[in-house]
């Protein structure tokens, strides 16, 4: 299995995505959405040309992947680094 670095940043994105699902939704879609999102970063890591730029964050260098409604933002270099996990309704260049 290929590996990832999970910035501080990103570790307590997921944290709060995870209580804000379990309180508002359910414990089997905190669950679901965790899973998915680390299954995520893993076909991240083995598959290096997943992943886009996207206009709003050009300038940071970030590539965006999408899961739900979550962006996981990364980079290559040449590692595998995650950043922030961040909702696609937010002000992703704010947050940045």
């Amino acid at each position: 299995m290929a590996r990832y670095i999970l910035a501080p940043a990103a570790a307590r994105d997921l944290e709060a995505i995870y209580r804000y699902l379990l309180q508002g939704a359910s414990l089997a879609v905190a669950n679901r959405v965790e899973t998915d999102i680390y299954k995520a970063f893993d076909d991240l890591a083995s598959l290096p040309s997943i992943g886009y730029r996207r206009e709003d964050i050009r300038r940071s260098g970030f590539l965006s992947h999408t899961v739900f409604q979550y962006l996981i933002l990364f980079r290559r270099n040449p590692e595998l680094r995650i950043y922030r996990i961040i909702h696609g309704a937010r002000d992703i260049p704010r947050r940045l």
